[in-house]
């Protein structure tokens, strides 16, 4: 099992809600589990949070079972920013789980964060850009028998 750790800063409709996410990002090596579900990410949520987050954030904390599932269900999904002077900026969306272990302050308190599926963003961004007329359409390609090439 591989991990690094980075930090960042998390945004949830183009706002900034928390200024400092210090975060986990792994992947199991373990067979049985699909290649999409290897990849693990995990925040603590630190400095400068939002007020609404900080109200989510603690009732994920303090709430059990399925109690704190239908909160998790019930929030919006956040945007982490990470800006690693390696590996450049890494974008992670995704919606935050409750935490497996509680460990008393907010910011110790480690929440996993449910990525959206990679592929289906690119598929849908491709969508888009062939809506907004960027990409090439059947409507764009030339006539049959005109002799100019696609």
């Amino acid at each position: 099992m591989e991990q690094r750790y980075a930090w960042g800063r998390a945004y949830r409709e183009g706002s900034l809600i928390c200024g400092r996410v210090h975060v986990r990002i792994g992947r199991h090596d373990s067979f049985g589990i699909a290649h999409h579900g290897r990849r693990y990410v995990s925040a603590r949520f630190l400095d400068r949070l939002h007020p609404d987050l900080r109200e989510e954030l603690t009732e994920l904390a303090c709430h059990h079972g399925t109690a704190a599932r239908r909160a998790a269900e019930r929030m919006e999904p956040i945007v982490v920013v990470i800006d690693d002077p390696c590996r450049g900026r890494e974008r992670i969306v995704g919606r935050i789980e409750p935490p497996q272990a509680i460990r008393g302050f907010l910011g110790d308190v480690e929440f996993r964060l449910r990525e959206r599926a990679r592929r289906a963003d690119a598929g849908a961004a491709a969508v888009r850009e062939a809506v907004r007329g960027r990409g090439r359409g059947l409507s764009d390609a030339p006539p049959l028998g005109s002799g100019v090439a696609a």
